[in-house]
């Protein structure tokens, strides 16, 4: 009896491995862990386009970058911020990223400590222009900023490791103003001399917004009419600039070079006016333009030329503002709106 009982007891006891055996075969399978790639972009700022020391793109020194989930979520654990650049205008950043999944990416460049930025967000660069009582100053080469983005990028599933080059664009434009030397000999012949004068810009529209995932100005109603207050002139010239009167380039003597936002897609129409103030005290305009074409990485020069009885501008707008002066590449009716107007006096409202 006992021996049955131990024979009865050993079937059972096969039978649950079994049953246990069964359950465990029908189970699903646990997946396999995600496999993780090292990603490394090399940010580059543009080349340094001339012997030009001002908007050189050497100012820019460090680097904020963002990252985004395939649902335009910022991952903030990612986001790496302050990066420097090297001497060669380059720097990189090396985020662990899942393979297979689809990620964007934000670039900001700007001059270290410039407080007219604000990269905190991970939507959003804001800008200060200041106020009324208190404008931003003018002729600031530290406000010189470069951006880029990277949209929907899918990790490879294989887990290769990527390096990425990048090369950042300039987010603002540059309005330069510059006056022909002839006009400036004939001041001098009249008694004003704007050797060491200072000089102040405005301008009617610029965005407060730069959006990280837009690559471009947001929230278009916000915008701001900043001046730029009185600056010394740049040493340097402004060199090698189409005049519409004698169909060649030639050099100017360099005024005014100031930074703002504006679309970078297509050219936005502006107002701006310039006003020199003189060491004697002798203030010179406000000389203004009406409906003239900014855009994102151009430069727009305005021209003073003529005589003292008759001021007038020329309008020539750079497309690419990382080649040299003498590419304008402009195109044939921006060139052809480039001629001489006369200088209006226009009541800002």
């Amino acid at each position: 009896m006992k021996k049955l009982f131990n024979i009865s007891a050993a079937l059972a006891i096969m039978l649950m491995a079994k049953g246990l055996a069964s359950c465990s075969s029908n189970a699903e399978p646990e997946p396999a862990p995600e496999k993780t790639v090292e990603v490394t972009f090399k940010a580059q700022l543009p080349s340094r386009i001339d012997a030009r020391a001002i908007a050189d793109g050497t100012k820019a020194n460090e680097l904020f970058f963002y990252v985004y989930d395939e649902n335009n979520n910022n991952i903030a654990a990612l986001n790496r911020h302050n990066v420097a650049f090297d001497p060669t205008g380059e720097a990189s950043v090396t985020v662990a990223l899942t393979a297979g999944h689809t990620y964007s990416f934000a670039f900001w460049a700007q001059a270290k400590g410039v407080t007219v930025y604000d990269p905190s967000s991970a939507s959003t660069v804001s800008l200060d222009y200041g106020s009324e009582r208190k404008p931003v100053a003018g002729n600031d080469d530290l406000r010189d900023a470069f951006y880029s983005l990277e949209k929907n990028v899918t990790v490879a599933a294989d887990g290769t490791t990527v390096t990425r080059k990048i090369v950042l664009r300039r987010a603002l434009c540059q309005l330069n103003w510059a006056i022909d030397p002839a006009l400036v000999r004939q001041m001098k012949e009249a008694g004003v001399d704007i050797d060491g004068a200072l000089v102040k810009v405005s301008v009617s529209k610029a965005y407060n917004r730069f959006g990280l995932l837009e690559g471009a100005p947001v929230q278009l109603d916000n915008y701001s009419q900043p001046t730029f207050d009185y600056a010394l002139q740049p040493a340097e010239q402004l060199t090698h600039i189409y005049d519409a009167a004698s169909e060649d380039y030639k050099n100017f003597r360099w005024l005014a070079f100031d930074y703002f936002l504006t679309s970078t897609a297509q050219p936005s129409l502006i107002d701006a006016r310039l006003t020199i103030k003189c060491l004697d005290g002798t203030v010179l305009g406000p000389y203004e333009v009406s409906n003239k074409k900014v855009q994102g990485n151009h430069r727009t020069n305005i021209i003073l030329t003529g005589t003292l009885a008759e001021v007038h501008v020329n309008v020539v707008i750079d497309q690419d503002f990382d080649t040299p002066d003498n590419n304008v590449g402009a195109a044939p009716a921006w060139k052809a709106a480039a001629g001489h107007h006369r200088l209006t006096h226009i009541e800002w409202k």
